[in-house]
């Protein structure tokens, strides 16, 4: 992690919003194709000004408005969490960040829980924002050997 540089917080914000279009994108396309297979389910989430993609709230109501908030709610939580934990060890000599398909569930399906944190070396996990089946994994390594 010695050679990484920590997130700014515009990415930050852009992660965020594109992770909130994709969000809302799904939950309305999913929706959509249960009720009405001719629905166009972008009209609600594009609209182009100066190429940025918005969503469009005065077309969305109800409690697809509150399913698609909560849902941002927890997208924009999950980035924060992924992001913060980079920066917290961005440029630090000595750290390891280790991507494992072992996030979520799969942290105490294949047995991490007690295996890995159990380690000298295990520092933290956070599970990734896109992916959660995916985490990253924060070990301390010895540079002495």
């Amino acid at each position: 992690m010695k050679d990484e540089d920590p997130i700014p917080k515009e990415d930050y914000d852009k992660a965020i919003k594109r992770m909130s279009i994709w969000e809302c994108k799904e939950l309305i396309e999913d929706t959509l194709n249960h009720i009405d297979i001719f629905a166009n389910p972008f009209k609600q989430i594009k609209r182009k000004t100066n190429d940025e993609t918005e969503i469009r709230w005065d077309l969305i109501h109800g409690k697809m408005r509150k399913r698609l908030k909560l849902a941002i709610k927890h997208r924009t939580k999950r980035v924060k969490a992924q992001f913060d934990m980079f920066n917290k060890y961005a440029g630090k000599e000595g750290i390891l960040m280790i991507h494992s398909r072992t996030g979520g569930d799969n942290w105490y399906y294949y047995g991490c829980k007690d295996e890995v944190e159990s380690k000298p070396w295990f520092l933290e996990k956070v599970d990734d924002h896109f992916d959660g089946t995916y985490c990253d994994i924060y070990a301390k390594i010895d540079l002495n050997k």
